[in-house]
């Protein structure tokens, strides 16, 4: 209860100013396309060059970051403040769709290692592209 009014208060979704779910959704998909097309193009890769699994490993993670940083950077541009957050928003919301995918094409669900530092890769690209939106901007 108190989460939700210090977001409405300090107007994060919707303010007299402007709505930012437009953005979020925006940099969401732009994040999904650019992840999509840069995993394409590191399965062609792949294909065509021997590839060790450690720097596979490497590459999807850079794919990731860049396609997070990317998407937070736009969703922070319809932002006034709060960079780090938005960003950190942006992250959380990829973070769910990655789990949500995993869920559905795995059939289930497992923890482990990867899986933390791919989490923390997201949200940390997330925040980082936020805060350099915000100051893009300005």
């Amino acid at each position: 209860m108190i989460y939700q009014e210090i977001i409405l208060e300090r107007g994060f979704f919707m303010s007299e100013r402007s709505n930012h779910l437009p953005g979020l959704i925006k940099g969401m998909v732009v994040s999904i396309l650019l992840t999509f097309i840069l995993l394409l193009g590191l399965c062609c890769l792949c294909y065509f060059l021997t590839v060790s699994e450690q720097l596979l490993s490497l590459l999807v993670f850079l794919v990731t970051g860049i396609s997070v940083f990317f998407g937070a950077f736009l969703t922070s541009l319809r932002a006034d403040s709060s960079g780090l957050l938005h960003g950190l928003i942006h992250g959380f919301f990829y973070l769910l769709i990655v789990f949500v995918w995993g869920l559905v094409v795995n059939k289930g669900f497992f923890w482990n290692t990867h899986l933390l530092s791919m989490s923390l890769c997201i949200l940390a690209s997330g925040m980082l592209g936020g805060i350099l939106g915000i100051n893009f901007k300005n």
